[in-house]
């Protein structure tokens, strides 16, 4: 398979924050958006475009709301868009990259997206690029070990560091290219369905009741959280008799008469307590949950067992981290 090589550099810091690499030249621009946030360490959680000249390509969630005249990303190829364009990401903080396409082709075998060459910069310090432009500039002490209020350095949430200098050791450019690969083809695989995140969901909660250990636990809030962000319809029992409480024990809501108590739940377990089973989406039942004052959610997945309790700040935590929303202007 042909090559391309390829440079990537942060414009404020073209010397500190780079990679040089070699991707398939027929590589569309959305799969190039990926290995460029997880190359970086972004965590995919704002929008992000390219521009060459004055024609910026979007994704489709993007295109309808974009000023002028954006083509959709996923049309072109790395090697379309001439030798030299940008890439821009979070559209609040401002991120902005530099992309050199080289005339440079080569021959690798096997299906590796990326083949990694060079590269300086631990990644970008996502939702924090004040702290980073203060490193870059010297305004910020490389021995930063943690968060400076005053003078609102922070130090980065998605890179392991333990001083704000450790940005600048060298990198493991073949551990480095092991991560890029195994990343983007986690990021690129099928979907799962929707069956199959409850099955993986059910079995998070039964594994959890069998070790009751804080690792299992935190599968389960990991799985729901997933659930949450995608909306995805789940079971609900409504139990209106008060004598169920100590076998639902979730949190009481009321339709002016009736006091009803509700939790996610199995179909045999909804049967075993009497209660209408109904879908409701994940993150509608969060909302509703946390609306109501509840203390949280019980999830049940068999008529025999206990439910696990999420408590109301982890659903509250849940909620602010599947609801981020971008608010930045678009770049010009």
């Amino acid at each position: 398979m042909l090559y391309r090589k390829v440079k990537v550099s942060c414009t404020m810091a073209k010397d500190r924050l780079y990679r040089v690499f070699y991707v398939p030249q027929d590589l569309n621009l959305e799969s190039f958006a990926d290995l460029i946030q997880i190359m970086f360490r972004a965590e995919f959680e704002h929008l992000y475009c390219f521009r060459a000249g004055k024609v910026r390509y979007v994704t489709e969630q993007e295109l309808e709301n974009m000023m002028g005249y954006p083509e959709l990303m996923k049309n072109y190829s790395v090697s379309d868009l001439g030798p030299s364009f940008k890439f821009f990401y979070d559209y609040g903080d401002g991120w902005e990259f530099d992309v050199r396409v080289f005339k440079a082709e080569k021959e690798f075998a096997g299906d590796r997206v990326l083949v990694m060459k060079d590269g300086k910069g631990m990644g970008l310090f996502e939702d924090n690029i004040h702290t980073f432009s203060a490193l870059i500039a010297g305004a910020a002490s490389p021995g930063m070990r943690k968060d400076n209020e005053i003078k609102g350095f922070f130090m980065p949430w998605n890179l392991e560091m333990k001083r704000l200098g450790d940005f600048d050791k060298p990198l493991d450019l073949e551990a480095e290219e092991a991560y890029i690969n195994e990343r983007f083809a986690a990021v690129n695989e099928d979907p799962a369905t929707d069956d199959e995140v409850l099955k993986y969901f059910a079995d998070a909660v039964n594994a959890y009741k069998k070790t009751d250990t804080e690792e299992d636990f935190f599968k389960v809030i990991d799985v729901f959280a997933a659930m949450v962000g995608y909306g995805l319809n789940i079971p609900v029992a409504v139990a209106k008799d008060q004598e169920k409480e100590d076998e639902v024990s979730v949190f009481s809501v009321s339709d002016g008469e009736e006091e009803f108590l509700v939790t996610v739940t199995s179909a045999a377990f909804a049967e075993k307590i009497g209660a209408d089973v109904f879908e409701m989406p994940a993150d509608a039942l969060v909302r509703y949950a946390l609306s109501c004052g509840a203390d949280g959610i019980c999830v049940d997945t068999g008529p025999d067992d206990e439910g696990v309790f999420i408590g109301n700040e982890a659903l509250q935590v849940i909620l602010d981290a599947v609801g981020e929303a971008d608010d930045g202007s678009d770049p010009s």
